[in-house]
């Protein structure tokens, strides 16, 4: 939990969390910013999927899909805009994909890792 200022609100942040209560009621409950409830969110999430990793059992299977490299939110100075959709500029692996990599056991362990090329 490095990086939180208001370490002695998490365990309430947490609680209400729990109780699957909104952004907004959490930001009220806690009088925190908005923003600020959203990234906790983030934090506890990646720190519990970190957490779950090697967890396999038995039979494991593996797969990947592509993405193209999305960059939304991030002024682009180095090529055109691109609409919503669309293809790579060229076929197979490349560094205008994001591959996704799905790995699964029958039982219930599941991981997805994203790999950027670039």
């Amino acid at each position: 939990m490095s990086g939180i200022h208001h370490k002695d609100k998490l365990d309430d942040y947490l609680g209400l969390v729990l109780e699957e209560k909104s952004l907004d009621k959490i930001k009220v409950a806690l009088s925190i910013n908005k923003k600020t409830a959203f990234d906790w969110r983030h934090k506890v999430l990646a720190s519990l999927s970190e957490k779950d990793k090697d967890d396999f059992k038995g039979i494991t299977e593996s797969d990947e899909t592509f993405f193209l490299s999305s960059e939304k939110g991030r002024p682009v100075s180095d090529r055109a805009p691109r609409k919503r959709g669309g293809s790579s500029k060229s076929r197979g692996i490349s560094n205008d994909q994001v591959a996704v990599i799905v790995t699964q056991d029958r039982k219930s362990g599941l991981d997805l890792t994203c790999s950027n090329n670039g």
